[in-house]
Protein backbone atom coordinates (compact mmCIF):
# COMPACT_ATOMS: atom_id res chain seq x y z
CA UNK A 1 0.00 0.00 0.00
CA UNK A 2 2.65 2.59 1.67
CA UNK A 3 4.73 1.24 -2.10
CA UNK A 4 1.56 2.36 -4.31
CA UNK A 5 0.95 5.93 -3.06
CA UNK A 6 5.34 6.51 -3.33
CA UNK A 7 5.10 5.33 -6.40
CA UNK A 8 1.68 7.71 -7.20
CA UNK A 9 3.69 10.71 -5.39
CA UNK A 10 7.07 9.90 -7.44
CA UNK A 11 4.79 10.01 -10.79
CA UNK A 12 2.80 12.89 -9.48
CA UNK A 13 6.25 14.93 -9.05
CA UNK A 14 7.43 13.66 -12.34
CA UNK A 15 4.35 15.03 -14.33
CA UNK A 16 4.94 18.24 -12.57
CA UNK A 17 8.46 18.81 -13.40
CA UNK A 18 7.75 17.52 -17.36
CA UNK A 19 5.15 20.43 -17.11
CA UNK A 20 6.98 22.98 -15.47
CA UNK A 21 9.56 22.26 -18.20
CA UNK A 22 7.28 22.24 -21.05
CA UNK A 23 5.60 25.63 -19.98
CA UNK A 24 8.82 26.96 -19.99
CA UNK A 25 10.35 26.20 -23.04
CA UNK A 26 6.84 27.36 -25.15
CA UNK A 27 6.95 30.24 -23.17
CA UNK A 28 9.25 33.15 -23.33
CA UNK A 29 9.53 36.10 -20.93
CA UNK A 30 10.80 38.95 -21.99
CA UNK A 31 14.68 40.59 -21.16
CA UNK A 32 13.53 43.53 -18.41
CA UNK A 33 14.10 46.57 -19.39
CA UNK A 34 13.07 49.75 -17.22
CA UNK A 35 12.49 52.56 -19.33
CA UNK A 36 14.73 55.91 -18.74
CA UNK A 37 12.38 58.25 -16.35
CA UNK A 38 11.84 61.67 -17.27
CA UNK A 39 9.96 63.82 -14.64
CA UNK A 40 8.17 66.92 -15.34
CA UNK A 41 6.35 69.49 -13.42
CA UNK A 42 2.39 69.90 -13.78
CA UNK A 43 2.71 72.87 -17.08
CA UNK A 44 5.42 70.07 -18.81
CA UNK A 45 8.52 71.54 -17.34
CA UNK A 46 11.30 69.17 -17.12
CA UNK A 47 12.38 68.51 -13.57
CA UNK A 48 14.33 65.33 -13.42
CA UNK A 49 16.23 62.80 -15.74
CA UNK A 50 17.43 59.46 -14.92
CA UNK A 51 20.81 59.95 -16.38
CA UNK A 52 21.38 56.30 -18.64
CA UNK A 53 24.45 55.13 -20.83
CA UNK A 54 23.87 51.63 -22.11
CA UNK A 55 26.44 48.96 -23.17
CA UNK A 56 24.44 48.22 -26.43
CA UNK A 57 26.57 45.01 -27.63
CA UNK A 58 27.46 41.66 -25.34
CA UNK A 59 31.14 42.52 -26.66
CA UNK A 60 31.55 45.82 -25.39
CA UNK A 61 30.99 44.64 -21.62
CA UNK A 62 34.32 45.24 -19.95
CA UNK A 63 36.26 42.14 -18.71
CA UNK A 64 37.68 43.79 -15.81
CA UNK A 65 33.74 44.84 -14.61
CA UNK A 66 32.26 41.59 -15.98
CA UNK A 67 34.91 39.06 -13.80
CA UNK A 68 34.53 41.31 -10.43
CA UNK A 69 30.41 41.26 -10.32
CA UNK A 70 30.43 38.09 -11.32
CA UNK A 71 32.89 36.71 -8.26
CA UNK A 72 31.41 39.14 -6.28
CA UNK A 73 27.47 38.63 -6.90
CA UNK A 74 27.57 35.08 -8.70
CA UNK A 75 30.41 32.60 -8.87
CA UNK A 76 28.95 30.15 -10.28
CA UNK A 77 27.23 32.14 -12.94
CA UNK A 78 27.71 30.62 -15.96
CA UNK A 79 27.04 27.13 -14.54
CA UNK A 80 23.26 27.49 -13.54
CA UNK A 81 20.07 28.18 -15.10
CA UNK A 82 19.22 31.49 -13.38
CA UNK A 83 18.97 29.52 -9.52
CA UNK A 84 21.98 28.52 -7.47
CA UNK A 85 20.84 25.36 -5.70
CA UNK A 86 24.73 25.54 -3.96
CA UNK A 87 23.86 28.90 -3.06
CA UNK A 88 20.54 28.15 -1.20
CA UNK A 89 21.82 25.45 0.39
CA UNK A 90 24.74 27.26 1.88
CA UNK A 91 22.36 30.30 2.91
CA UNK A 92 19.76 28.18 4.24
CA UNK A 93 22.81 26.62 6.35
CA UNK A 94 24.08 30.37 7.48
CA UNK A 95 20.49 31.63 8.15
CA UNK A 96 19.78 28.49 10.29
CA UNK A 97 22.88 28.33 12.75
CA UNK A 98 24.24 31.29 13.13
CA UNK A 99 23.03 34.77 14.72
CA UNK A 100 23.14 38.51 13.01
CA UNK A 101 23.05 39.60 9.47
CA UNK A 102 21.58 37.42 7.13
CA UNK A 103 22.94 35.50 4.06
CA UNK A 104 20.92 35.85 0.58
CA UNK A 105 21.19 33.23 -2.36
CA UNK A 106 20.27 35.40 -5.43
CA UNK A 107 21.42 34.63 -8.36
CA UNK A 108 22.14 37.68 -11.16
CA UNK A 109 19.08 36.66 -13.25
CA UNK A 110 17.08 36.95 -9.87
CA UNK A 111 18.56 40.02 -9.36
CA UNK A 112 17.69 41.38 -12.64
CA UNK A 113 14.05 40.30 -12.47
CA UNK A 114 13.81 42.71 -8.76
CA UNK A 115 14.91 45.34 -10.42
CA UNK A 116 13.01 45.45 -13.36
CA UNK A 117 9.78 44.93 -11.02
CA UNK A 118 11.09 47.07 -8.21
CA UNK A 119 10.47 44.54 -5.97
CA UNK A 120 12.03 46.25 -3.12
CA UNK A 121 9.80 44.38 -0.17
CA UNK A 122 10.94 41.05 0.34
CA UNK A 123 8.80 37.76 0.68
CA UNK A 124 9.12 33.94 -0.34
CA UNK A 125 6.23 34.71 -2.62
CA UNK A 126 8.22 37.18 -4.62
CA UNK A 127 11.44 35.24 -3.92
CA UNK A 128 9.69 32.07 -5.43
CA UNK A 129 8.32 34.56 -9.02
CA UNK A 130 12.06 35.79 -9.25
CA UNK A 131 13.30 32.25 -9.54
CA UNK A 132 10.50 31.03 -11.94
CA UNK A 133 11.39 34.03 -13.84
CA UNK A 134 15.26 33.88 -13.95
CA UNK A 135 14.96 30.21 -14.79
CA UNK A 136 13.34 31.07 -17.71
CA UNK A 137 15.31 33.42 -18.96
CA UNK A 138 18.46 31.93 -18.34
CA UNK A 139 17.02 29.05 -20.68
CA UNK A 140 16.00 31.92 -23.52
CA UNK A 141 18.66 34.39 -23.50
CA UNK A 142 22.41 33.55 -23.40
CA UNK A 143 24.34 34.28 -20.56
CA UNK A 144 25.80 37.72 -21.95
CA UNK A 145 22.32 39.11 -23.29
CA UNK A 146 21.30 38.36 -19.26
CA UNK A 147 24.59 40.36 -18.06
CA UNK A 148 24.69 42.97 -20.34
CA UNK A 149 20.71 43.65 -19.25
CA UNK A 150 21.62 43.22 -15.82
CA UNK A 151 24.86 45.92 -15.98
CA UNK A 152 22.24 48.50 -17.42
CA UNK A 153 19.76 48.39 -15.25
CA UNK A 154 21.87 48.43 -11.70
CA UNK A 155 20.73 51.79 -9.66
CA UNK A 156 22.70 54.25 -7.95
CA UNK A 157 21.30 57.16 -6.17
CA UNK A 158 21.55 60.41 -7.78
CA UNK A 159 19.98 59.93 -10.74
CA UNK A 160 22.09 57.43 -12.22
CA UNK A 161 21.22 54.24 -13.84
CA UNK A 162 23.38 51.27 -14.89
CA UNK A 163 27.06 50.62 -14.90
CA UNK A 164 28.48 52.71 -17.73
CA UNK A 165 26.63 55.64 -16.32
CA UNK A 166 28.26 55.34 -12.88
CA UNK A 167 31.43 55.24 -14.19
CA UNK A 168 31.36 57.97 -16.22
CA UNK A 169 29.66 59.80 -14.00
CA UNK A 170 31.59 59.42 -10.58
CA UNK A 171 35.00 58.76 -11.98
CA UNK A 172 34.85 60.42 -14.97
CA UNK A 173 35.93 57.40 -17.27
CA UNK A 174 34.87 54.07 -18.27
CA UNK A 175 34.82 51.01 -16.29
CA UNK A 176 37.24 49.48 -18.60
CA UNK A 177 39.95 52.13 -16.67
CA UNK A 178 38.79 52.07 -13.73
CA UNK A 179 41.29 50.47 -10.91
CA UNK A 180 40.31 47.30 -8.57
CA UNK A 181 39.54 49.41 -6.02
CA UNK A 182 37.68 52.23 -7.35
CA UNK A 183 35.68 49.37 -9.33
CA UNK A 184 34.91 47.43 -5.81
CA UNK A 185 33.57 50.76 -4.44
CA UNK A 186 31.28 51.08 -7.35
CA UNK A 187 29.90 47.32 -6.41
CA UNK A 188 29.10 48.17 -3.15
CA UNK A 189 27.50 51.31 -4.02
CA UNK A 190 24.90 49.20 -5.95
CA UNK A 191 25.16 46.27 -2.79
CA UNK A 192 24.64 48.99 -0.09
CA UNK A 193 22.31 51.59 -1.85
CA UNK A 194 24.27 54.19 -0.05
CA UNK A 195 24.95 57.78 -1.44
CA UNK A 196 28.75 57.95 -1.93
CA UNK A 197 28.61 61.52 -2.04
CA UNK A 198 27.71 61.82 1.63
CA UNK A 199 30.34 61.28 4.13
CA UNK A 200 28.76 58.90 6.29
CA UNK A 201 27.80 57.18 3.32
CA UNK A 202 31.39 56.72 1.79
CA UNK A 203 32.58 55.78 4.62
CA UNK A 204 30.44 52.98 4.56
CA UNK A 205 30.75 51.96 1.43
CA UNK A 206 34.19 52.39 1.39
CA UNK A 207 34.89 49.93 4.41
CA UNK A 208 32.28 47.08 2.82
CA UNK A 209 34.17 48.21 -1.22
CA UNK A 210 37.84 46.30 0.82
CA UNK A 211 36.21 43.23 1.22
CA UNK A 212 34.48 43.27 -2.21
CA UNK A 213 38.01 44.07 -3.82
CA UNK A 214 40.05 41.06 -1.93
CA UNK A 215 37.11 38.73 -2.99
CA UNK A 216 37.63 39.96 -6.66
CA UNK A 217 40.74 40.56 -7.08
CA UNK A 218 42.91 38.90 -4.48
CA UNK A 219 44.80 40.40 -2.02
CA UNK A 220 47.76 41.87 -3.30
CA UNK A 221 45.96 44.55 -5.53
CA UNK A 222 44.32 45.63 -2.96
CA UNK A 223 46.66 46.23 -0.05
CA UNK A 224 47.64 49.03 1.25
CA UNK A 225 43.56 50.07 1.23
CA UNK A 226 43.24 53.38 2.91
CA UNK A 227 45.49 54.95 0.40
CA UNK A 228 43.86 53.19 -2.55
CA UNK A 229 41.22 55.30 -4.71
CA UNK A 230 38.93 56.97 -4.21
CA UNK A 231 40.18 58.92 -1.35
CA UNK A 232 37.00 61.38 0.03
CA UNK A 233 33.81 61.28 -1.36
CA UNK A 234 34.89 65.31 -2.66
CA UNK A 235 36.79 63.02 -5.11
CA UNK A 236 33.69 61.90 -6.42
CA UNK A 237 32.59 64.56 -9.03
CA UNK A 238 29.11 64.15 -10.14
CA UNK A 239 27.91 66.92 -12.86
CA UNK A 240 24.24 68.13 -12.53
CA UNK A 241 21.61 65.97 -14.85
CA UNK A 242 18.64 67.78 -13.80
CA UNK A 243 17.16 71.41 -12.25
CA UNK A 244 15.95 69.37 -8.86
CA UNK A 245 18.60 66.53 -8.04
CA UNK A 246 17.34 66.12 -5.01
CA UNK A 247 14.03 64.54 -6.04
CA UNK A 248 15.96 61.55 -7.21
CA UNK A 249 16.56 60.94 -3.94
CA UNK A 250 13.33 61.50 -3.05
CA UNK A 251 11.96 58.61 -5.91
CA UNK A 252 14.59 56.18 -4.13
CA UNK A 253 12.70 56.26 -0.65
CA UNK A 254 8.95 56.13 -1.74
CA UNK A 255 6.62 54.07 -2.92
CA UNK A 256 4.31 56.70 -4.15
CA UNK A 257 5.51 57.08 -8.04
CA UNK A 258 2.74 59.84 -9.13
CA UNK A 259 3.44 62.50 -6.36
CA UNK A 260 5.67 64.38 -8.09
CA UNK A 261 3.06 64.83 -11.00
CA UNK A 262 1.74 68.29 -9.50
CA UNK A 263 5.19 69.70 -9.22
CA UNK A 264 5.33 73.34 -9.98
CA UNK A 265 8.60 74.23 -11.16
CA UNK A 266 7.85 78.23 -11.10
CA UNK A 267 6.10 78.20 -7.91
CA UNK A 268 9.57 76.19 -6.10
CA UNK A 269 11.76 78.88 -8.07
CA UNK A 270 10.13 81.60 -5.91
CA UNK A 271 10.26 79.88 -3.19
CA UNK A 272 13.55 79.40 -3.77
CA UNK A 273 13.85 83.17 -4.13
CA UNK A 274 11.95 83.76 -0.66
CA UNK A 275 14.86 81.35 0.86
CA UNK A 276 17.05 83.47 -0.17
CA UNK A 277 16.32 86.46 0.84
CA UNK A 278 15.95 85.21 4.08
CA UNK A 279 19.93 84.77 4.57
CA UNK A 280 20.34 87.25 7.27
CA UNK A 281 17.59 86.85 8.81
CA UNK A 282 18.73 83.31 9.39
CA UNK A 283 22.22 83.46 10.18
CA UNK A 284 21.09 86.01 12.90
CA UNK A 285 18.92 83.20 14.14
CA UNK A 286 21.75 80.40 13.92
CA UNK A 287 19.65 78.51 11.52
CA UNK A 288 21.42 76.74 8.55
CA UNK A 289 18.95 74.56 6.88
CA UNK A 290 15.33 74.74 6.21
CA UNK A 291 12.64 72.46 4.34
CA UNK A 292 9.52 73.58 3.11
CA UNK A 293 6.87 71.59 1.79
CA UNK A 294 4.07 72.51 -0.12
CA UNK A 295 1.09 69.52 -1.14
CA UNK A 296 -2.27 69.79 -2.43
CA UNK A 297 -5.55 67.95 -0.88
CA UNK A 298 -4.32 64.68 -2.42
CA UNK A 299 -0.87 64.95 -1.24
CA UNK A 300 0.90 65.57 -4.17
CA UNK A 301 3.75 67.89 -4.00
CA UNK A 302 3.33 71.17 -5.06
CA UNK A 303 6.89 72.57 -4.32
CA UNK A 304 9.93 71.05 -1.99
CA UNK A 305 12.82 73.17 -0.63
CA UNK A 306 15.79 73.42 1.08
CA UNK A 307 17.64 76.09 2.35
CA UNK A 308 20.99 74.99 2.01
CA UNK A 309 22.07 73.56 -1.17
CA UNK A 310 21.55 70.57 -2.55
CA UNK A 311 25.10 69.84 -3.95
CA UNK A 312 26.57 71.61 -0.87
CA UNK A 313 30.32 69.94 -1.22
CA UNK A 314 31.23 69.78 2.88
CA UNK A 315 27.53 67.32 3.75
CA UNK A 316 27.13 65.75 0.32
CA UNK A 317 23.88 65.32 -1.53
CA UNK A 318 21.26 65.40 1.50
CA UNK A 319 17.49 66.31 1.04
CA UNK A 320 16.60 67.47 4.25
CA UNK A 321 12.67 67.31 3.66
CA UNK A 322 13.28 63.22 3.90
CA UNK A 323 15.51 63.35 7.16
CA UNK A 324 13.79 62.24 10.63
CA UNK A 325 13.28 65.00 13.28
CA UNK A 326 11.45 65.73 16.26
CA UNK A 327 8.20 67.54 15.35
CA UNK A 328 7.92 69.46 18.49
CA UNK A 329 4.52 70.59 19.34
CA UNK A 330 3.71 70.66 16.02
CA UNK A 331 2.03 67.36 16.79
CA UNK A 332 -0.57 69.23 19.32
CA UNK A 333 -3.13 69.05 16.66
CA UNK A 334 -3.63 65.66 16.66
CA UNK A 335 -3.27 65.09 19.97
CA UNK A 336 -6.64 67.37 20.75
CA UNK A 337 -8.37 66.18 18.03
CA UNK A 338 -8.16 62.47 19.71
CA UNK A 339 -9.07 63.79 22.97
CA UNK A 340 -12.03 65.66 21.49
CA UNK A 341 -13.34 62.41 19.96
CA UNK A 342 -12.25 59.93 22.77
CA UNK A 343 -13.01 61.94 25.82
CA UNK A 344 -15.88 63.80 24.79
CA UNK A 345 -14.54 67.12 25.35
CA UNK A 346 -14.65 70.87 23.43
CA UNK A 347 -12.35 73.52 22.91
CA UNK A 348 -14.47 75.55 25.73
CA UNK A 349 -13.75 72.22 28.29
CA UNK A 350 -11.58 74.05 30.99
CA UNK A 351 -8.74 72.42 32.27
CA UNK A 352 -6.13 73.50 35.03
CA UNK A 353 -2.75 74.38 33.65
CA UNK A 354 -0.55 74.11 37.19
CA UNK A 355 3.01 72.61 38.59
CA UNK A 356 2.30 68.90 38.17
CA UNK A 357 4.13 65.51 38.75
CA UNK A 358 3.58 61.99 37.52
CA UNK A 359 5.11 59.41 39.21
CA UNK A 360 7.77 57.16 36.82
CA UNK A 361 9.43 53.94 37.50
CA UNK A 362 12.16 53.35 40.60
CA UNK A 363 10.53 56.94 42.13
CA UNK A 364 11.71 59.03 39.90
CA UNK A 365 9.00 61.45 38.45
CA UNK A 366 8.18 63.97 35.36
CA UNK A 367 7.35 67.48 35.65
CA UNK A 368 6.74 69.06 32.96
CA UNK A 369 6.93 72.60 31.74
CA UNK A 370 5.20 75.40 29.59
CA UNK A 371 8.04 77.00 27.02
CA UNK A 372 7.33 79.98 29.29
CA UNK A 373 8.48 78.49 32.53
CA UNK A 374 4.48 79.68 33.84
CA UNK A 375 1.42 78.70 34.92
CA UNK A 376 -1.80 80.01 33.59
CA UNK A 377 -4.17 78.65 36.51
CA UNK A 378 -7.77 77.50 34.60
CA UNK A 379 -7.75 78.11 31.05
CA UNK A 380 -9.90 76.29 28.00
CA UNK A 381 -8.64 73.63 25.72
CA UNK A 382 -8.92 76.02 22.52
CA UNK A 383 -6.24 78.33 24.75
CA UNK A 384 -4.18 75.44 25.85
CA UNK A 385 -3.99 74.61 22.08
CA UNK A 386 -3.57 77.89 20.29
CA UNK A 387 -0.79 79.13 22.91
CA UNK A 388 0.90 75.77 23.20
CA UNK A 389 0.91 74.82 27.00
CA UNK A 390 2.89 72.12 27.35
CA UNK A 391 1.30 71.18 30.89
CA UNK A 392 -2.62 70.51 29.40
CA UNK A 393 -0.92 68.63 26.25
CA UNK A 394 0.77 66.26 28.60
CA UNK A 395 -2.63 65.89 30.90
CA UNK A 396 -4.54 64.81 27.97
CA UNK A 397 -1.93 62.21 26.72
CA UNK A 398 -1.48 60.48 30.45
CA UNK A 399 -5.63 60.66 30.44
CA UNK A 400 -5.64 58.79 27.09
CA UNK A 401 -2.72 56.89 27.42
CA UNK A 402 0.42 57.31 25.54
CA UNK A 403 -0.35 53.82 23.33
CA UNK A 404 -4.05 55.21 22.15
CA UNK A 405 -2.09 58.55 20.48
CA UNK A 406 0.61 56.54 18.97
CA UNK A 407 -2.57 53.61 17.36
CA UNK A 408 -3.60 57.12 16.64
CA UNK A 409 -0.82 58.46 14.90
CA UNK A 410 -0.02 55.19 13.05
CA UNK A 411 -3.80 55.61 11.47
CA UNK A 412 -3.26 58.75 10.12
CA UNK A 413 -0.25 57.68 8.51
CA UNK A 414 -1.71 54.68 6.93
CA UNK A 415 -4.34 56.41 5.46
CA UNK A 416 -2.01 59.85 4.05
CA UNK A 417 0.94 59.02 4.44
CA UNK A 418 3.70 57.76 1.66
CA UNK A 419 6.62 55.93 3.59
CA UNK A 420 6.35 52.30 3.35
CA UNK A 421 5.26 49.45 5.51
CA UNK A 422 8.96 48.65 6.12
CA UNK A 423 9.76 51.96 7.07
CA UNK A 424 6.36 52.82 9.55
CA UNK A 425 6.48 49.17 11.23
CA UNK A 426 10.16 50.10 12.10
CA UNK A 427 9.15 53.47 13.68
CA UNK A 428 6.68 51.81 15.57
CA UNK A 429 9.53 49.43 17.28
CA UNK A 430 11.70 52.71 17.86
CA UNK A 431 9.26 55.40 19.08
CA UNK A 432 7.23 52.97 21.39
CA UNK A 433 4.94 53.69 23.99
CA UNK A 434 7.47 52.85 26.72
CA UNK A 435 10.46 55.43 25.01
CA UNK A 436 8.70 58.10 24.64
CA UNK A 437 5.97 58.27 27.23
CA UNK A 438 4.53 61.08 28.60
CA UNK A 439 6.53 64.07 26.30
CA UNK A 440 5.29 62.35 23.02
CA UNK A 441 2.69 64.88 23.75
CA UNK A 442 5.49 67.43 23.15
CA UNK A 443 6.17 66.01 19.68
CA UNK A 444 9.51 64.04 20.86
CA UNK A 445 7.89 61.39 17.85
CA UNK A 446 10.20 61.98 15.13
CA UNK A 447 9.23 62.07 11.14
CA UNK A 448 10.51 63.89 8.54
CA UNK A 449 9.29 66.81 6.97
CA UNK A 450 7.28 65.43 3.59
CA UNK A 451 5.79 62.46 6.33
CA UNK A 452 4.85 65.29 8.69
CA UNK A 453 3.41 67.45 6.21
CA UNK A 454 1.05 64.07 4.74
CA UNK A 455 -0.79 64.08 7.98
CA UNK A 456 -1.72 67.21 8.08
CA UNK A 457 -4.06 66.01 5.05
CA UNK A 458 -6.12 64.78 7.92
CA UNK A 459 -7.68 68.50 8.37
CA UNK A 460 -9.46 68.91 5.31
CA UNK A 461 -12.86 68.38 5.41
CA UNK A 462 -12.73 64.79 3.18
CA UNK A 463 -14.69 61.76 4.82
CA UNK A 464 -12.21 58.78 5.42
CA UNK A 465 -14.31 55.94 6.54
CA UNK A 466 -11.70 54.48 8.59
CA UNK A 467 -11.48 58.07 10.52
CA UNK A 468 -14.80 59.16 9.82
CA UNK A 469 -15.38 59.14 14.10
CA UNK A 470 -13.19 61.44 14.62
CA UNK A 471 -14.31 64.30 12.38
CA UNK A 472 -16.03 66.35 14.68
CA UNK A 473 -13.17 66.38 17.06
CA UNK A 474 -11.01 67.23 13.99
CA UNK A 475 -13.34 69.99 12.19
CA UNK A 476 -13.20 71.83 16.26
CA UNK A 477 -9.45 71.61 16.26
CA UNK A 478 -9.22 72.86 12.42
CA UNK A 479 -11.88 76.06 13.72
CA UNK A 480 -9.64 76.80 16.44
CA UNK A 481 -5.85 76.88 14.85
CA UNK A 482 -8.04 79.49 12.29
CA UNK A 483 -8.60 81.77 14.84
CA UNK A 484 -5.49 84.06 16.34
CA UNK A 485 -7.08 84.82 19.40
CA UNK A 486 -6.17 81.62 20.71
CA UNK A 487 -2.64 82.50 20.04
CA UNK A 488 -2.61 85.97 21.71
CA UNK A 489 -1.23 85.03 25.17
CA UNK A 490 2.27 82.76 24.03
CA UNK A 491 2.64 84.83 20.66
CA UNK A 492 1.13 88.19 20.90
CA UNK A 493 -1.31 89.99 18.61
CA UNK A 494 1.19 90.10 15.50
CA UNK A 495 2.58 86.87 15.23
CA UNK A 496 4.10 85.16 12.07
CA UNK A 497 1.27 82.31 12.13
CA UNK A 498 -1.21 84.86 11.67
CA UNK A 499 -2.58 84.11 8.17
CA UNK A 500 -6.27 84.74 6.87
CA UNK A 501 -7.90 81.35 6.05
CA UNK A 502 -5.04 79.29 7.38
CA UNK A 503 -5.23 76.82 10.40
CA UNK A 504 -1.60 76.78 11.58
CA UNK A 505 0.73 75.08 14.52
CA UNK A 506 4.46 75.78 15.14
CA UNK A 507 6.76 73.68 17.54
CA UNK A 508 10.02 73.56 19.03
CA UNK A 509 12.15 70.51 20.44
CA UNK A 510 14.48 70.47 22.73
CA UNK A 511 16.92 73.15 23.15
CA UNK A 512 15.99 74.76 20.20
CA UNK A 513 17.37 72.01 17.86
CA UNK A 514 13.92 72.03 15.83
CA UNK A 515 11.85 74.20 14.62
CA UNK A 516 8.29 73.42 12.87
CA UNK A 517 5.35 75.18 11.30
CA UNK A 518 2.54 73.86 9.62
CA UNK A 519 -0.69 74.86 8.51
CA UNK A 520 -3.63 73.92 6.15
CA UNK A 521 -5.88 76.38 3.72
CA UNK A 522 -9.38 74.43 3.01
CA UNK A 523 -10.15 76.58 0.56
CA UNK A 524 -7.23 76.57 -1.29
CA UNK A 525 -6.84 73.10 -0.76
CA UNK A 526 -3.19 73.53 0.52
CA UNK A 527 -0.57 72.03 3.21
CA UNK A 528 2.45 74.41 3.88
CA UNK A 529 4.76 73.01 6.35
CA UNK A 530 8.42 74.40 6.75
CA UNK A 531 11.19 72.61 9.10
CA UNK A 532 14.14 75.07 10.42
CA UNK A 533 17.28 73.70 11.91
CA UNK A 534 20.74 72.70 11.27
CA UNK A 535 22.18 69.62 10.20
CA UNK A 536 24.51 69.38 12.73
CA UNK A 537 22.42 69.32 15.51
CA UNK A 538 23.54 72.15 17.07
CA UNK A 539 20.50 74.89 18.51
CA UNK A 540 19.10 77.51 16.95
CA UNK A 541 18.38 80.96 19.16
CA UNK A 542 15.11 81.06 18.82
CA UNK A 543 11.62 79.05 18.26
CA UNK A 544 9.97 77.37 16.18
CA UNK A 545 7.18 80.52 15.79
CA UNK A 546 10.45 82.93 14.93
CA UNK A 547 12.21 80.18 13.02
CA UNK A 548 10.13 78.15 10.60
CA UNK A 549 7.35 80.36 11.50
CA UNK A 550 9.48 83.14 9.79
CA UNK A 551 9.47 81.27 6.44
CA UNK A 552 6.04 79.90 6.47
CA UNK A 553 4.86 83.42 6.80
CA UNK A 554 6.73 84.57 3.69
CA UNK A 555 5.94 81.18 1.49
CA UNK A 556 1.90 81.23 2.39
CA UNK A 557 2.31 85.11 1.47
CA UNK A 558 2.90 84.33 -2.03
CA UNK A 559 0.32 81.50 -2.07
Amino acid sequence: MIDKFGKKIGLFFLVGIGLFLIINLIWKAPLPQNQPQVLKDQKGNLISEIKKQTYEREELLPENLKKALIKIEDQRYYRHLGIDPIAILRALAHNLMKDGKRQGASTLPQQLVKLSQQAYHRSWKQKIKEMLIAFNLSLHYSKEEVLRTYLNQVEFLNGIRGYKSACESYFGKPCAALFPSELSFLIATAQLGKNPLQEKGFATIKKKSEVLCIRAFGSEQCKDWEQLPPLANSELKLPPNSLLPQLSEYQAGTEEKDQISAFDLQLYEQINQLLDRSKDYRKQLAMEDCCVILLNKTGQILSMNTCRPFDEEEQGQVNGCLRKRQTGSAIKPFLYSLAFHTLGQTGGTMILDEEIAFPLAEGYQYRPKNFSLKTYGEVSLADALGNSLNIPAVKLVHELGVQTFLDFLLKLRQAFGSATKEEVAKDQERFSAKQLGLSVALGTYEMSPLHFAELWRFFFDEKEEELEAYEKGRDEVYSILTKNQHRILSFGVDNYLNQAGWASKSGTSRHFIDGRSCGIHREKELISCVRAGNYDGSPMKKSGILTAGYLWNLVVSIL
